[in-house]
């Protein structure tokens, strides 16, 4: 059973930043977020807390216009950017100077790097890492809210990185975010049809099992909506299992639905159609 993530202080009181954390409870992909914003107040939002400055991320469908960063509530909303817009501010939020990422109970990711640690048997293991490493780490270990952050923590130095970009799209996908990650996807091929030559690995998904999972939610969603976005991204996920039968019909329904041409000659090219 899939665990909704809930809010928890989980930095300490000292600390200006953000942090994911696995609850001690949890299992498989059951995480509790956590934001603290400040140094006197552990409480979200609450009496006490501070902000820095206004911060900015490539994000393609939109973005909370006002308001704090919530981990796992992307979506449109009242006074949000339009589908298309590039850079999105957001609020007043930045990320701090360490930024921990804890992608398994005994597993923690601290970017940037930081000064090695007297060694104690009985901590959990610590991996340094870059973030666009643990980001495909955490979509490896069926952690795609974990990766969402981890991909857009690297889109912020790269924005030019459509491989980072797709993986992001990939991440909202399995993290119940289809309408966003379906149009991201599209977005990213548009940028690059040539895509279309570097096929998914499944491991990136979280393997075939978490892949299945996500194509069916993403078949169930394009029947839903109709769109080419929706079909195109049935495609991808169907030339990643290597069923190159199944995607090519999934291509011709998003090309009925208007998929740009060069995307469509680039993904027949692959399929060999």
């Amino acid at each position: 059973m899939r665990r909704r993530a809930s809010f928890s202080s989980i930095i300490p009181s000292a600390v200006l930043g953000f942090a994911i954390a696995a609850s001690s409870a949890a299992a498989g992909p059951g995480f509790n977020v956590g934001i603290h914003l400040g140094t006197t107040t552990s409480s979200i939002g609450g009496s006490g807390s501070s902000f820095v400055g206004d911060y900015c991320y490539p994000y393609y469908r939109g973005g909370y216009a006002g308001g704090l960063y919530w981990p796992g509530t992307w979506g449109v909303s009242s006074g949000s950017a339009p589908f298309g817009t590039g850079y999105v501010p957001y609020g007043r939020y930045g990320y701090p100077a360490s930024t921990t990422f804890v992608v398994s109970p005994t597993r923690r990711i601290i970017w940037p790097p930081q000064p090695a640690q007297p060694v104690d048997d009985t901590a959990d293991e610590i991996e340094t890492m870059s973030p666009i490493e643990a980001a495909w780490d955490a979509m490896a270990n069926r952690a795609p809210a974990v990766a969402s952050d981890l991909f857009r923590l690297h889109i912020e130095d790269a924005p030019d990185d459509l491989d980072a970009l797709r993986g992001l799209a990939f991440a909202m996908m399995s993290n119940d975010r289809l309408p966003e990650g379906v149009a991201l996807l599209r977005q990213v091929y548009v940028e690059d049809p040539r895509l279309a030559a570097r096929v998914v690995d499944v491991a990136h998904l979280g393997g075939r099992a978490a892949a299945r999972d996500t194509l069916v939610a993403a078949v169930r969603h394009a029947h839903e909506v109709g769109s080419s976005s929706a079909w195109f991204a049935v495609a991808v996920l169907m030339q990643a299992e290597g069923r190159d039968d199944r995607a090519i019909a999934m291509l011709n329904r998003a090309a009925a639905e208007a998929l740009e041409p060069e995307i469509v000659l680039a993904m027949r090219a692959e399929l060999g159609r």
